[in-house]
């Protein structure tokens, strides 16, 4: 990747994720979370885990506020309770 790729890539703000809960009640407190960082739900989409019987997976596409960093979201999302995975689509 050159570095005027790997700039607009990490400068992006909109990011398309999949990501799997414990379970799907942890699926409101998560949406809590990024009103309250002011991330932007462009598309929410939930589907039944294809990795775990009880848990609950959703396609998600957010905009992130300008000041952020897609890596820093990504963290944050990872650590989050009740989450399993987040992956970047």
């Amino acid at each position: 990747m050159t570095k005027v790729d790997g700039y607009v890539y990490n400068h992006s703000k909109v990011l398309d994720l999949y990501i799997g809960f414990h379970s799907i009640t942890e699926i409101t407190g998560f949406m809590e979370h990024l009103r309250n960082k002011e991330i932007k739900i462009l598309h929410f989409e939930i589907e039944k885990s294809k990795l775990k019987e009880e848990g609950s997976a959703a396609l998600i596409t957010i905009e992130i506020p300008k000041k952020s960093l897609r890596v820093d979201i990504l963290n944050q999302l990872q650590q989050m309770e009740g989450v399993d995975f987040v992956e970047e689509l």
